[in-house]
């Protein structure tokens, strides 16, 4: 009759076929109701894959297909009241309300990353004088992303000219620390490569990472190492130095 065995599933000897008209047609081990007039209303609420070619779809049925529509038609409602539009009008006004956000998101973080720009003058007249290497390793405070570390490090590294330096700065976020160290072309001409110097310092910060001569990234776990993480980078240098 074209119904298939799902592999799995358990049969018996003997195994029922369903027929609902000419919409299902299914091997099933029992029924709950005589006829499908007694399910009332069928509110779908799953499918999904479990198989190539195979799908699992949920579905609830009677008073309890009516409580889940009158959550959802509640749901509806408050959130027509929020928004102050009609039902219909939500999926355009919640449409609306996201890409402003998103706006604002990034608008927040352009404002983020000018802000932190703007301390790479400071930054770089600190820079310490480690065996003729200029270096720069500071931790910084919450709410500088990578991006922003890594402008940040660029910045003062060109500001660092053509002296032999390594920019090394560590922001914390949340439960998590990300870093990137930068080197000036002079410091490469003498052998100092950004990503060679990460092993130096990061089990400090539990983390790891990697990239070329000249800039290095990545990240680690522990925040808290950061101070220690710098000791270890100066420590590397005077080495090298």
């Amino acid at each position: 009759l074209g119904a298939v065995a799902l592999f799995g599933e358990k049969y018996g000897n003997d195994v029922r076929v369903v027929d609902m008209g000419e919409y299902s047609r299914e091997l099933c081990g029992g029924t709950h109701v005589d006829r499908i007039g007694q399910l009332g209303l069928v509110k779908l609420v799953g499918d999904s894959s479990i198989g190539s070619g195979v799908h699992r779809v949920e579905a609830l049925v009677g008073t309890d297909a009516l409580k889940y529509v009158r959550k959802e038609q509640l749901l509806v409602s408050q959130l027509a009241s929020t928004f102050k539009v009609p039902s219909e009008q939500l999926p355009s006004r919640i449409d609306d309300v996201l890409t402003r956000l998103k706006n604002a998101e990034k608008e927040i973080e352009q404002l983020r990353t000018q802000q932190v720009l703007g301390s790479a003058g400071s930054l770089a007249d600190k820079a310490e004088d480690i065996g003729g290497i200029a270096v720069v390793a500071e931790k910084l405070g919450e709410g500088v992303d990578s991006n922003g570390l890594r402008a940040l490090a660029q910045d003062i590294r060109g500001r660092l000219g053509n002296r032999p330096g390594i920019v090394a700065l560590f922001a914390p976020q949340g439960e998590k620390v990300a870093f990137v160290v930068a080197t000036t072309k002079a410091a490469q001409e003498k052998g100092i490569a950004a990503g060679k110097l990460v092993p130096s310092f990061a089990e400090a910060i539990g983390g790891r990472g990697g990239g070329k001569p000249d800039m290095a990234q990545g990240g680690g776990t522990n925040p808290a190492g950061a101070e220690q993480a710098i000791a270890s980078l100066r420590a590397a240098v005077a080495e090298v130095g």
